[in-house]
């Protein structure tokens, strides 16, 4: 008798474990941890850590494929503690040695905290797939440049631990030259670096590239300033652009447009069109004006549906998604009080403009939208390797190129250096011009996906979809994988737009911008 209601308090503490994290109402992980280990009581940290993360693994839709390729904070405070106490008992005191070598002492901390086995430690330093490793070699080289300034080959009498060393020092510094060569069409890009006789299409190619390769060297072949063939440098780098007339000419084009196409864009809330209505009803209160309008009456209204929402925790789908639109349109309503979109506007006005409606739709998600000319970490990466393989021909020499809006997740610490994509944005121009841009932008968010490939990220699975915004109006395009190229496509062909009068408002609260934005949130909190 006493057994059985043993194990139904066991069961019962399970089920109140597992139904406390899927509240998933925290910031990050690290809250997440943290409530947890306040919410239930442990005999010590690391039982509170070990039963924390099996709990975690069973709600899988908690830890994206984003946040793992990023070293999100996928470990509490408590494990990593544990970890750094191990690994100073493998420290390197002055002028004496480890019982162990590096890759050793990286596969027992592995073993020890359940992280499964190693390759070797200088193939998972290099590709970033194994935190525990990383962290191993960088106590152990630390503590050992703190010991005796010294090269790491001196400090090292073992034949065995010199090569580990230095083989790590090798791999690094030819890691970009060594990716840059790989590349199919590495001889197109030497043509447009250093003017090389232009090369004739190699034997040895899949036919997607073939055909790539030889259009590229076609457009190459013809008369005209090389850095202006933007299409170009797209098939050069291994993209197939179906929103450009080069990139439809594929004969993979079709599969590409075909598998480009979102379904969660596609998205239609009954609830969100039945408030879209309501704001509506409340834009003309008067059924005996209809063409009457009250714009004070709309704003009341939205902010008291705000104030009603933020009474009680907003925990279905539902009522988030209410939030999030009420926020957007109350954002509106300000900025056409304010007068914000008449002339003069320049690009910044419109930049800052989605940046807030974005980080409006993020709330409770991991992710934020930044503007404001960053420098891409993965333009600078892209540089370095061009810098380095055809010594400084790039205009800009190593230096990272700015956009407008950069998507981030936050990291380990509350840190937001996990570069997801590049948005960028235009006031009301010229389709040619808003093409050349899009150009630009599909290749960076290419070398993000690149970067994300060597963090273990599968992006033929998890890619995201790209905003790109002209005045008020944003197209969405989805880059991924596709076998051994990158497809770029648009994802939806439904019209987003915000209103720049309140002349607009009525129109904008009959379309499906506010539907689309919301799955857009949909699809991108929920894979990040």
């Amino acid at each position: 008798m006493s057994t059985g209601t043993s194990n139904s308090t066991v069961d019962d503490k399970l089920a109140a474990q597992q139904a406390f994290l899927a509240e998933g109402k925290w910031e990050s992980l690290m809250d997440c941890a943290q409530a947890f280990y306040d919410k239930f009581s442990f005999h010590n940290a690391q039982t509170a850590t070990d039963i924390f993360r099996r709990r975690i693994r069973s709600l899988d839709s908690m830890v994206s494929p984003w946040a793992k390729a990023f070293h999100a904070e996928t470990e509490t405070q408590a494990f990593r503690a544990a970890e750094r106490e191990y690994l100073d008992t493998k420290k390197i005191k002055k002028r004496t040695r480890i019982h162990q070598s590096t890759k050793a002492v990286a596969s027992a901390l592995g073993n020890k905290f359940a992280r499964g086995a190693l390759r070797s430690s200088y193939q998972v330093l290099q590709t970033g797939r194994d935190k525990i490793a990383e962290l191993a070699m960088t106590e152990i080289a630390s503590t050992t440049t703190s010991a005796q300034p010294s090269s790491l080959a001196q400090e090292h009498e073992a034949d065995n631990d010199t090569e580990v060393e230095t083989g790590l020092a090798t791999l690094e510094s030819e890691l970009p030259l060594s990716r840059a060569k790989e590349s199919p069409f590495y001889e197109l890009v030497e043509y447009i670096y250093k003017k090389v006789a232009l090369p004739n299409v190699p034997s040895n190619l899949t036919p997607i590239h073939s055909e790539m390769f030889r259009l590229a060297r076609d457009e190459l072949n013809k008369p005209g300033d090389v850095t202006k063939k933007k299409h170009v440098f797209c098939l050069v780098s291994g993209i197939v652009n179906t929103l450009t007339p080069i990139g439809r000419s594929l004969s993979i084009s079709s599969a590409v447009e075909a598998s480009s196409i979102a379904p969660a864009l596609q998205y239609e809330s009954p609830s969100i069109r039945t408030l879209q209505e309501e704001l509506l009803a409340a834009l003309y209160p008067d059924p005996e004006e209809p063409g009457s309008t009250d714009f004070s009456n709309l704003r009341r209204t939205v902010r008291q549906r705000l104030a009603d929402l933020e009474q009680e925790p907003r925990r279905t789908r539902g009522d988030k998604e209410h939030y999030a639109v009420l926020e957007i349109f109350d954002l509106i309503l300000f900025w056409l009080a304010i007068r914000k979109f008449e002339k003069p506007s320049p690009e910044h006005v419109f930049v800052g403009s989605w940046s807030d409606v974005f980080n409006a739709l993020f709330q409770g998600a991991n992710l934020r939208v930044i503007p404001g000319e960053l420098v891409s970490e993965a333009s600078r990466k892209n540089r370095q390797i061009a810098n380095g393989e055809f010594g400084g021909t790039t205009v800009d020499g190593v230096g990272g190129r700015k956009v407008d809006l950069t998507l981030r997740i936050m990291v380990a610490g509350g840190v937001w250096e996990g570069e997801v994509a590049v948005f960028e944005g235009k006031r009301q121009v010229s389709d040619k011009a808003c093409r050349i841009q899009q150009q630009k932008s599909v290749r960076l968010n290419a070398a993000i996906l690149d970067d994300l490939e060597d963090r273990g990220l599968d992006t033929s699975k998890t890619y995201p979809v790209i905003a790109e915004t002209r005045a008020l109006a944003v197209d969405f395009y989805t880059l991924r994988r596709q076998g051994d190229i990158f497809g770029a496509g648009r994802a939806t062909v439904r019209r987003v737009w915000l209103p720049a009068h309140p002349t607009e408002l009525k129109a904008f609260l009959l379309s499906d911008s506010l539907q689309v934005l919301l799955g857009f949130r949909t699809l991108l909190s929920h894979t990040l």
